[in-house]
């Protein structure tokens, strides 16, 4: 049997920087014996994405009460720090196991997880057994399964192990990262004292607010917001798209903000928008908690001012040049009564881009006569 934790007092390192260890005695653990008195633990549910572990080895606990488990640990092993993971490693059933397996094949890196386990100790002075270390009020934890060096940090052995053979049992590994909100572990350092630590950041998501009525001018927008990043720095960007569910949205560049608990104001200028387009944007923030969007709001584009140059007549065509936005199809309508309204305006045809917003058109119907010329888009 060996543990080891720490617990704060005056002048001495605090909590959140003693490591809690144990190493458990799994034999006792399937098979307990009241006058063996080395540690035991069990993992009693444990939920990995949408699967839930089947709680189906019976133990006898130390408190004298029979109970379905999902395992029996082998060794707990947590740094202490708020943001470190706790590691279990324990048996598990080959039912268990097949199941593991799957989720491996799927992918589990970053999936939620839902846990909670007891250890058991035995205190010499009052000879009597307590609970050494467990979720709060024996509640659930929620956490996410980490990642070092690429190796997923959950791990089922292939073969069965060989100390203990009934029942059948195969060894698992896995490492659980906690997630932002705050969660509460009880460590019993007797049979009659048990202090409270921390085990989460306590940080929530961003919270973020989009803001109407952006500025527009020509193919650009000057689209605005705000995040209130809370306790972590937050990454800050907009979704735009001609989507009203912003299908096939662009994101514009991020800016990154400092943790803060007041809302921060965030801008940005998109552009090369098509012209007389609805877009539709939202701004969105990301912190260690998860991600947040405002809420989804839309703008109209407008047509940009023409510029034209040219308007010569050769040989029976008139030709003239003008510039607006990029890459928009432009339909010539010719009349030789200005006063015609415009719905009847015939097309005479449709203009040329020449260069990116550099467009050309040519009337070989031009006579003599007055000609009036309206462009429409599309």
């Amino acid at each position: 049997m060996a543990v080891a934790f720490g617990f704060a007092l005056a002048g001495v390192l605090p909590l959140s920087a003693a490591p809690v260890q144990y190493d458990l005695n799994v034999a006792n653990g399937f098979n307990f014996q009241s006058n063996n008195h080395n540690l035991v633990g069990f993992i009693t549910s444990l939920t990995i994405g949408p699967a839930a572990l089947a709680a189906d080895f019976s133990v006898t606990k130390p408190t004298g009460q029979t109970n379905q488990v999902v395992a029996v640990l082998q060794t707990e092993d947590w740094a202490g720090n708020l943001t470190d993971g706790i590691q279990l490693n324990a048996r598990i059933s080959t039912a268990n196991k097949q199941a593991v397996n799957l989720l491996l094949q799927q992918g589990v890196v970053g999936v939620p997880v839902q846990f909670s386990f007891q250890i058991f100790a035995y205190d010499g002075n009052t000879l009597t057994w307590y609970q050494a270390f467990y979720p709060q009020a024996n509640g659930t934890l929620t956490g996410f399964i980490s990642q070092s060096f690429g190796t997923n940090l959950l791990t089922v052995a292939a073969t069965a192990s060989t100390d203990v053979t009934s029942p059948v049992n195969y060894d698992l590994v896995i490492l659980l990262l906690p997630n932002a909100a705050m969660q509460e572990l009880a460590l019993g350092v007797n049979s009659g004292s048990v202090i409270v630590k921390s085990w989460g950041p306590g940080v929530v998501p961003p919270a973020v607010t989009t803001t109407a009525g952006p500025s527009i001018s020509g193919s650009t927008a000057d689209l605005a917001g705000a995040v209130t990043p809370q306790a972590s720095t937050a990454a800050a960007f907009f979704e735009y798209s001609t989507s009203s569910t912003l299908a096939a949205r662009l994101t514009s560049a991020t800016n990154t903000l400092a943790s803060s608990t007041t809302a921060t104001p965030i801008a940005f200028t998109v552009s090369n928008l098509n012209p007389q387009t609805t877009c539709y944007y939202r701004a969105v923030a990301i912190n260690s908690a998860g991600k947040a969007t405002g809420n989804i709001l839309a703008f109209d584009t407008i047509m940009p001012a023409f510029s034209f140059t040219g308007g010569t007549r050769s040989n029976g065509i008139f030709q003239f040049n003008f510039a607006n936005a990029s890459n928009v199809n432009f339909s010539v309508l010719a009349s030789t009564n200005l006063t015609l309204a415009a719905s009847n305006w015939p097309v005479a045809g449709s203009a040329t881009q020449t260069a990116p917003g550099q467009y050309h058109f040519a009337d070989a119907q031009a006579t003599n006569a007055m000609r009036f010329y309206r462009l429409r888009s599309p």
